[in-house]
């Protein structure tokens, strides 16, 4: 079976953060594992200055010794970065800032989270389909930021009546900060810019999800990027129905405020704030908000996922859903490239090889959809197909994987076990990592045993 694997190495303690002591230490660590750099195809890092510079940084060094081995920004990294950039809007930055306030009031204190619980569970939606808490707003976790201010929308008339009950029931600077927090949920303002950012960053949470899928290749990653970006582009088209629903589930969220959407008031001079020309509330929050909002998230997904391995991504059409986006000659020129990995030794038996796997799927109903798929079928008689579509289906999409392996560092190493060393440390991640996976337990426990005398308590007597 074709699979994808991502497996764990280890840590390894840096003593230098610049980019040649990296190079070296990477190598010098694949090579303690019996890799080879010179078979290295992809190269993937989470945007750091350090790691991908096109000067003398670590991409830059490892790429021009071993040309082959392409870099790409992670695709959950980037997508971070626009909904990062896109968020930077006022409206939509200040509502963030309240929500991340009203979440870490309710959050830091048990008592203040009864209060919430309190009035939820008075609520009459059915309990296995409602939220029952609020999440804390994590700038540097892509899903659990959007499960955050989902949850928040969800959440927001009890969160505004758990904040009337703190007012009454408490005193000094608790009271003070509940009704602050109250009116700042009231604001026209903040009520649409929380309309409108669930309305839009939905859609990003779904191809978040998506790009931290460890079986996803190049196709199925930018196909949802693509499809994400053609949604926002209808709904940026069609801004005058689409913000209208949107608005009219702002008028609702309002209510529940006991309040009505309206107008700020206009600037006169104009010199630090500009006035949108509008005569209504509705058209006002689409200019200023709703439009400006969509069309930075589009140009963001346009800029920063537009031109992702363009040598080698017409081996797309290699596979069979996908035989009209790329022409022979322009498939053979991107396979070509990898010329040394190739069992043919002339082009015009590598351009043989493509047109015959190509003109095999043109009367095929059911097509595979993506690189592992067309690999199933590959036989003896195109060789080198095989070998096109294995590298084109381990190109670099995500780094999702390797930044959990230090979400879990906190199990192994704790303050109790802070001074532990790294072959123990490595050991101990790798045992975690492939809990699910392990068939010798029994095994691992025994020569744990009997490597000091004392642990040989861990071991049955009775057998020796």
């Amino acid at each position: 079976i074709n699979t994808i694997r991502e497996d764990f190495l280890g840590f390894e303690t840096v003593t230098e953060t610049t980019g040649s002591f990296l190079r070296t230490t990477i190598i010098r660590v694949l090579k303690s594992f019996g890799y080879s750099i010179s078979k290295c195809r992809g190269q993937g890092y989470d945007g750091g200055a350090n790691m991908s510079g096109k000067i003398k940084r670590v991409h830059a060094l490892i790429s021009y010794e071993h040309p082959l081995a392409f870099y790409s920004h992670c695709f959950s990294h980037s997508l971070n970065l626009v909904i990062s950039g896109s968020c930077d809007l006022r409206p939509i930055r200040n509502m963030l800032g309240v929500v991340s306030q009203v979440s870490n009031f309710f959050t830091g204190s048990a008592k203040r989270q009864h209060y919430l619980s309190a009035i939820i569970e008075k609520s009459t939606v059915k309990p296995e389909r409602r939220k029952t808490k609020l999440k804390s707003y994590n700038p540097t976790r892509w899903v659990e930021r959007h499960d955050s201010l989902m949850a928040f929308k969800e959440l927001y008339p009890y969160i505004l009546l758990a904040l009337e009950d703190i007012q009454e029931s408490e005193a000094g600077d608790i009271s003070s900060k509940a009704m602050t927090l109250e009116s700042a949920l009231g604001r026209s303002e903040f009520i649409v810019a929380l309309q409108i950012a669930c309305s839009c960053l939905v859609y990003t949470m779904v191809l978040s999800q998506r790009l931290q899928e460890k079986s996803i290749d190049l196709t199925k990653a930018l196909g949802h990027v693509d499809n994400v970006k053609s949604t926002l582009k209808e709904m940026l088209q069609q801004k005058e129905t689409t913000f209208k629903q949107i608005y009219g589930c702002a008028e609702e969220l309002a209510a529940f405020a006991k309040t009505t959407i309206s107008l700020p008031r206009s600037a006169l001079k104009q010199s630090h704030r500009s006035n949108f020309p509008a005569n209504t509330a509705e058209e006002y929050y689409r200019h200023s908000v709703y439009d400006p909002f969509l069309s930075h998230i589009i140009s963001e997904l346009e800029e920063r996922f537009g031109e992702r391995l363009a040598k080698v991504f017409p081996l797309e059409g290699l596979i069979p859903s996908k035989l009209n986006a790329c022409t022979n000659e322009q498939i053979l020129k991107a396979a070509w490239i990898y010329e040394q990995d190739l069992l043919c030794i002339s082009e015009a038996v590598l351009q043989t090889e493509i047109v015959m796997w190509r003109n095999k799927w043109k009367d095929v109903q059911e097509l595979p959809c993506d690189s592992l798929e067309a690999l199933a079928h590959c036989d003896d008689f195109t060789p080198n197909v095989r070998v096109l579509l294995r590298l084109f289906a381990t190109l670099h999409v995500s780094t999702a994987s390797p930044e959990r392996c230090f979400s879990v560092l906190r199990l192994p190493k704790t303050h109790l076990r802070s001074t532990m060393k790294e072959t123990r440390l490595n050991g101990l991640a790798s045992a975690y990592f492939y809990k699910y996976g392990l068939s010798m337990v029994e095994k691992i426990i025994e020569d744990f045993a009997r490597s000091k005398p004392r642990r040989m308590e861990f071991t049955d007597w009775s057998k020796h």
